[in-house]
């Protein structure tokens, strides 16, 4: 979902002159799918060649205490 908002703004802002996109992930599984290429079952395979797709995003880890997105949860 990051990923696909994250190119939604990236289109939405093309004139302004935005250089790096970050995304944080509290997952560290998550993480690893994302920045490893692996062999993974389809459900997951399609999700994070989708999410590879979009090279100019950096993928970082947050700890689970620290995001602010659990906090509505």
């Amino acid at each position: 979902m990051v990923a696909r908002l994250t190119e939604n703004i990236r289109v939405a802002l093309e004139s302004l002159p935005l250089r790096n996109y970050y995304g944080w992930l509290d997952s560290t599984v998550a993480l690893y799918w994302i920045k490893e290429k692996g062999s993974y079952k389809q459900f997951v395979s399609s999700r994070v060649a989708d999410i590879q797709s979009k090279n100019y995003i950096t993928w970082g880890h947050v700890n689970t205490a620290e995001n602010p997105a659990d906090l509505g949860s």
